[in-house]
């Protein structure tokens, strides 16, 4: 089955560099390749019954990813949808580590493969889906955070990181990684964030720390107080 897949997605890859869509979706696909289209439906189907275009779209070279589009549906309300998020977490349930902590570079594309598919399940109006993925990605943001300079400064911003991770959450499309796009949303956005100071910090060329200031300047205030 991999060495099928692989000959479609070269054999798409090929027809994409020869016809250069400037947007393209299944359509084009089913029209002028409809085996690869239907090889593609019927192994990358998920239980829902909806296919896994993500799984599809990241195997394209970088210029496609962006030109690709699915047919918008209508708006749907919000709903629950912890079944649907139990769905995902079983099919990963031997991978879910890599939420937390990643080892390899496997891992990371497993991580990213687990929450691109709770993202688009929270496009779809899953409450639980999208609470999932702010929750989950706060442990690989924290390590970031450790990491850049510039990510640093979302320190003492995590109301603000949150609505931004929401934001990615309902404009990601289909442009490869879901963690590259959250990554370089957070990166550039950071630029604009004034860089919050720790109390524990020294002033000056002094050994005193912030907290030492205001702890004294507390006590000042209790004898007017």
């Amino acid at each position: 089955m991999e060495l099928k897949f692989k000959a479609h997605i070269e054999r798409l890859n090929s027809f994409l560099k020869i016809t250069l869509p400037r947007i393209f979706g299944p359509e084009l696909i089913k029209i002028f390749l409809p085996d690869s289209y239907f090889f593609f439906c019927g192994h990358l189907q998920l239980k829902n019954g909806d296919v896994d275009w993500d799984l599809l779209t990241i195997c394209f070279d970088k210029s496609f990813q962006k030109r690709w589009r699915l047919k918008k549906g209508r708006n749907l309300n919000s709903y629950s949808g912890e079944e649907e998020v139990r769905e995902i977490f079983n099919s990963y349930s031997s991978k879910l580590y890599t939420l937390t902590i990643v080892s390899s570079a496997e891992d990371k594309i497993i991580r990213d493969r687990i929450l691109t598919r709770l993202v688009r399940t929270a496009q779809r109006g899953n409450e639980s889906a999208r609470q999932q993925v702010v929750l989950k990605t706060n442990f690989m943001i924290y390590d970031w955070m450790e990491n850049s300079k510039y990510m640093a400064r979302w320190r003492g911003y995590e109301s603000e990181m949150e609505r931004t991770i929401e934001s990615c959450i309902r404009n990601f499309q289909y442009s490869g990684s879901f963690c590259i796009y959250l990554y370089m949303t957070l990166y550039y956005s950071a630029r604009g964030l004034r860089q919050t100071q720790s109390l524990d910090a020294s002033v000056g060329k002094t050994r005193k720390r912030r907290i030492d200031f205001v702890v004294a300047a507390s006590e000042e205030m209790e004898n007017y107080v």
